[in-house]
């Protein structure tokens, strides 16, 4: 018996030492120490100033005078004091005197300057210590998990000091000073440091600052630093894949069209895809003139103002499309289909097909601007990532819903627009979310004003109408186009010729080359707001030479091949095959002369410079080609080769015309504010 009492015992023991071991998180409130004496503050104004760092950490704009300026980590303000002897000791846990100053542990004493004074400060010590294990960055990817382990652990506070979960780590204040931690610059101390006591003298003089390096940037300075070619390619080359890939699936699209509705279900996509363009490409200025300052932000790295120049971007593109693009786009697709002759078997597959694309055209907005101001801001690799998993889903559907599975039947051209707008939105949701955690190069982080800032959207609409309305000038003058090849005798036949051929063939130039054209808008913007415009300019050339080496490629292979590459879209009709071979031709040589006009109009564009690639575009783009047409139609001489013959001399005048204005220098002189 006296046995089975000791096993007992041992158990309810053993079970006890397990139930207090399971308690991983314990909090004691440690008193303050008592306020020091309040300091002499003669002739010196607290200030705060608003500083964009991945710490956050601001000192004080002030004149020159014999003050030193302390940075709070906590309060996030920088507090002057007339002598140093008489500034409070940072070594409190938290202080504040009667005359409002703040200064809590790990502030640093910063330099006199009449400018603000940035420098990273060591996160501080929180008055409560939790006995936690490890703890994750939130500013950081899960492979940068860190356990820091002094004794029973000591967890580091969020900004104002009032840590009372584990979780409170994700919160964005405590974002902010993790972010010192994460990015390697200062790291804490792995020893527990001690309280101070109540004895502490309260006048004792701060230690000196340590010399601290200027403050790491969240974007890649590779950009505006070293070597020009690593950097081009960095950003060309997943916006190529990324436009290669969803490209691809374009192309298996109208495969799948053509083979379950035929020529005219390819016809309806090209027609209805051109006016979507057209309608929607104002709202998608916006993203332009966000890409122009998102790259001069980032290159002077001012994370603030890009994250800013990203949610008002978002916040209106949203407000126009939902508000005004879907319900007006809904009812206007039948009269915008008789505007570009579409023929009534064409209209049967293209009005669906056109409604469902503009009812639901937020969702691709949202796609096109993340990509966007990824890229802008340095990082193109993300979208790439999101896009190439859209087109996955985009072919998954498309097989599912064109052709029919199962108890699926097929839609046609209605199943195709439904695929596209379901994996649009798939990518919207899960992007915003990722913006919302904060885990890109650009963020809507928790924190940041939610209210329409006029100025900013402002500057999108400066740098972005011009844009706008150059991109409704090239589509107006595409809808023209289509408009003369509709009044061809064989119009059903040419439109099919040249939705393959210029529409998605050719787009094996253009894919690659705005890939080029984003890497220049981005180099010459970052490097711009660097102050280096002569890398700019160097990288725009760079950007140019690599764009001609891919077009010669691209052009050999329409004259060697077309074919081939006219049998992936199931053309089995004699005639529309004679004019897209016809049209292939030309475009061998098109080839040439817009990748450097699209490569220059990057260049230019990401300057600021939006207002010259305007002009450029309706003389080669709307004028000439359209006058072209004109003139050949009044004459009674119409035909499809014209046409072809019109488009080639738009590109060589495009081209001209590019590269003498951006030769001329000007846009360096462009402020972006």
């Amino acid at each position: 018996m006296s046995m089975l009492r000791v096993a007992l015992s041992r158990s309810r023991s053993a079970c006890f030492r397990r139930r207090s071991t399971s308690i991983r998180i314990r909090f004691r409130r440690i008193p303050p120490p008592p306020l020091p004496a309040t300091p002499v503050q003669a002739n010196c104004k607290p200030r705060r100033c608003t500083v964009a760092t991945p710490a956050r950490a601001s000192g004080l704009q002030r004149r020159s005078s014999p003050t030193y300026c302390y940075a709070d980590p906590l309060s996030n303000v920088g507090w002057p004091f007339e002598n140093r002897a008489e500034s409070p000791d940072p070594a409190h846990s938290r202080q504040r005197n009667p005359t409002g100053p703040i200064v809590g542990p790990g502030a640093v004493l910063l330099s006199r300057s009449t400018s603000c004074n940035v420098q990273h400060v060591a996160p501080p010590r929180s008055p409560f210590q939790p006995r936690c294990g490890w703890r994750r960055s939130p500013d950081s990817p899960a492979r940068r998990r860190r356990a820091f382990r002094t004794g029973r652990s000591t967890c580091w506070p969020d900004r104002v000091g009032s840590l009372s979960r584990a979780t409170a780590f994700r919160r964005a204040p405590t974002r902010q000073v993790w972010s010192i931690v994460s990015d390697g610059t200062q790291a804490p101390s792995t020893t527990t440091p001690a309280l101070p006591t109540a004895e502490a003298t309260p006048t004792a003089p701060p230690p000196q600052a340590p010399a601290v390096d200027q403050p790491t940037s969240r974007f890649d300075r590779s950009l505006v630093e070293g070597p020009l070619l690593p950097g081009v390619w960095r950003l060309a080359w997943p916006t190529m894949l990324h436009n290669v890939i969803g490209g691809l699936q374009g192309i298996v699209d109208h495969a799948m069209v053509g083979n379950y509705v035929g020529y005219q279900g390819n016809a309806a996509i090209g027609v209805s895809w051109q006016i979507f363009l057209v309608v929607v490409v104002f709202i998608a200025s916006l993203f332009t003139g966000m890409s122009v300052l998102v790259a001069r932000f980032a290159g002077a790295g001012d994370a603030d103002r890009v994250n800013r120049a990203v949610y008002q971007a978002f916040l209106t593109s949203m407000i126009l499309s939902v508000g005004i693009l879907a319900p007006v786009g809904w009812f206007l697709s039948p009269a915008l289909l008789e505007v570009v002759n579409a023929t009534p078997e064409v209209q049967v597959h293209a009005l669906p097909y056109l409604r469902i694309m503009f009812l639901f055209s937020s969702g691709m907005l949202f796609f096109f601007m993340l990509g966007a101001a990824l890229r802008s801001a340095g990082d193109a690799r993300t979208p790439m990532r999101i896009g190439i998993v859209v087109t996955i889903l985009n072919l998954v559907l498309n097989v599912i819903l064109i052709g029919g599975f199962g108890p699926i039947p097929a839609l046609g051209t209605t199943g195709a627009a439904m695929g596209t707008v379901i994996a649009m939105w798939g990518a919207g949701i899960y992007s915003l979310v990722a913006l919302r955690r904060d885990i890109w190069v650009v963020s809507f982080a928790r924190g940041m004003s939610l209210k329409p800032d006029f100025e900013m959207i402002r500057s999108l609409f400066r740098f972005g109408l011009p844009a706008g309305v150059q991109g409704v000038a090239m589509n107006v003058g595409g809808v023209f186009l289509l408009g003369f090849i509709g009044s061809l005798a064989l119009s059903a036949q040419a439109q099919a010729a040249y939705t393959v051929g210029y529409t998605q063939l050719f787009s094996l130039v253009t894919w690659t080359t705005v890939g080029l054209m984003s890497a220049a808008a981005t180099l010459a913007g970052q490097n711009l707001g660097a102050k280096n415009p002569e890398r700019a300019e160097k990288a725009v050339h760079l950007a140019a030479r690599i764009a001609v080496g891919i077009a010669l490629v691209v052009g050999i292979l329409f004259i060697l091949a077309p074919d081939s590459l006219l049998a992936i879209f199931g053309m089995n009709d004699p005639v529309t095959i004679d004019l897209a071979v016809e049209l292939l031709g030309y475009l061998s040589v098109s080839a040439i002369f817009i990748a450097v006009a699209l490569t220059y109009t990057g260049g230019l564009q990401g300057s600021g410079d939006t207002k010259s690639p305007l002009y450029i575009s309706i003389i080669s783009q709307v004028l000439l080609p359209i006058g072209m047409c004109f003139f050949f139609q009044q004459t009674g001489t119409l035909e499809a080769s014209e046409i072809w013959l019109a488009i080639l001399l738009g590109h060589v005048t495009r081209c001209l015309l590019s590269v003498a204005k951006f030769r001329q220098g000007r846009w360096r002189d462009i402020v972006v504010e």
